[in-house]
């Protein structure tokens, strides 16, 4: 049963079935927050509009669109409200507005009088203020990136993380049923259909299991609309502590909403590392998007979550790094930026600019190790997957013992999230490669063994 409350907002911002050309028009979220901040300022509330004479409520009142007349009409759609729920319920539809204790929070705290003044949804509505990682892209995404998604999903409900996404076909989807495959939980905020998503075989057990809740701030039976899926955009980032950018073209839904969260800094955005020349992921990262590990398992999920106050990087992930991504002709030109620099230096002082250390402490911290070509080493990297690459950078800086702060400094890894930069640390030295040592039985210093590594790089 609604309560008075929940239904006065719904016949104030809700569109129901059977809306004829010419009737009034809800109010949009922008006209619902002035309004509602109107009858908060005087002491009125929502449920009080539905008395006979509600005009009298308003006394005071004026705005050339939210006119009297309008909102009479509004709230004499009783009929209609009732037909609607009485078919949303019979398939478990279930509405929450910004006052009940399971709306989501952190959507009011980022978004204000912005977050939608109604959520119709079905499954467990309490996964709405679980900690959750948004994963979104393009719905024209390749085989692997769709593999790649839902061994993301799995992965991420495996670090106790809700996935978080729009329940498109594709990269959002496949996140979705990764981690409802390993019994994780879900929350899809749909932009269309919510009434026969709800009523899927795909994720009926799912919902009735409560490992799953699909949202949608829009009538349950509204079809697609572009509009209303660039404004539920916002809505995924700021039900998330973090979001995931697998595939993005450069232009459409994925592009536009990344690009608004990094403008916003909603949420701290990564994106996953494509070999795709036409994919706008390393153009998103230049405009402040972090590189994401491109394998899930080795992904520290809770290392991805944080305050998105913290600074925006420059864009560039390592000075080389970049030039891992995009198609082989933008690996080349990357590299010669290297190259050109190279040439123009001896030996030794080449190195120690690929190094981030001048030619005299090469020596002393990396004495026995024999110096690649600076050349050789430029291409090399212009083509190395991102992790190799700080393992090369490791093997010439952390010859003596390094803590992962002296490691943040050096030039060619200042611009690596440090949760990135200690989840490749922490592979390392699981994989063997570096060994964790103890100065003075306090500072936790990390040191390239080279014993174990003689065929390496």
């Amino acid at each position: 049963m609604l309560t008075a409350h929940t239904q006065a907002v719904l016949l104030l911002t809700a569109h129901f079935p059977g809306t004829q050309a010419g009737d009034s028009s809800p109010l949009t979220n922008t006209e619902w927050a002035e309004f509602a901040c109107w009858l908060k300022d005087h002491d009125q509330r929502p449920e009080d509009l539905l008395a006979a004479d509600f005009a009298g409520y308003l006394d005071g009142w004026s705005h050339k669109k939210i006119t009297l007349e309008r909102l009479d009409s509004l709230l004499a759609r009783g009929s209609a409200l009732a037909m609607a729920l009485e078919k949303w319920q019979r398939a478990g539809i279930w509405v929450i507005t910004r006052s009940d204790i399971n709306y989501p929070k952190l959507l009011k705290k980022k978004l204000g009088q912005k977050a939608p003044p109604v959520f119709f949804g079905s499954g467990n509505s309490r996964l709405l203020n679980q900690a959750g990682i948004a994963m979104v892209g393009s719905r024209r995404s390749t085989e692997q990136d769709l593999r790649y998604s839902r061994e993301l999903g799995a992965c991420c409900a495996g670090a106790a993380y809700a996935v978080v996404s729009g329940g498109a076909q594709g990269v959002d989807e496949s996140a979705m049923l990764g981690a409802l495959d390993v019994d994780g939980t879900a929350v899809g905020i749909l932009a269309k259909e919510l009434l026969r998503s709800a009523n899927s075989t795909k994720y009926r057990r799912h919902l009735i299991a409560g490992n799953l809740a699909l949202v949608s701030p829009f009538n349950p039976e509204a079809s697609f609309n572009a509009g209303n899926a660039m404004q539920r955009n916002k809505y995924i980032y700021c039900m998330a502590q973090a979001a995931i950018s697998v595939h993005s073209g450069t232009s459409g839904g994925t592009w536009n909403g990344v690009r608004e969260n990094l403008k916003h800094g909603w949420v701290p955005m990564w994106i996953k590392p494509t070999q795709d020349p036409e994919a706008g992921n390393a153009l998103l990262v230049k405009e402040g998007g972090h590189w994401l590990l491109d394998k899930p398992s080795e992904i520290d999920f809770a290392g991805l979550v944080q305050p998105a106050s913290v600074p925006k990087p420059s864009g560039e992930l390592m000075s080389l790094a970049q030039s891992a991504v995009p198609a082989n002709g933008d690996r080349l030109e990357a590299a010669n930026i290297s190259l050109q620099a190279a040439s123009e230096l001896p030996e030794n002082d080449a190195l120690a600019v690929k190094c981030g250390a001048s030619s005299q402490t090469q020596s002393a911290t990396g004495a026995g190790l024999k110096v690649p070509d600076p050349w050789q080493w430029a291409l090399e990297a212009a083509s190395l997957p991102l992790y190799e690459y700080f393992l090369r950078i490791l093997k010439y800086q952390a010859a003596a013992p390094k803590t992962i702060e002296e490691l943040q400094v050096l030039p060619q890894l200042a611009k690596v999230h440090k949760a990135q930069l200690q989840a490749w640390v922490k592979k390392a030295a699981k994989d063997g490669h570096i060994d964790e040592v103890s100065l003075e039985g306090k500072t936790v210093c990390y040191q390239w063994n080279e014993s174990r590594n003689l065929n390496l790089l």
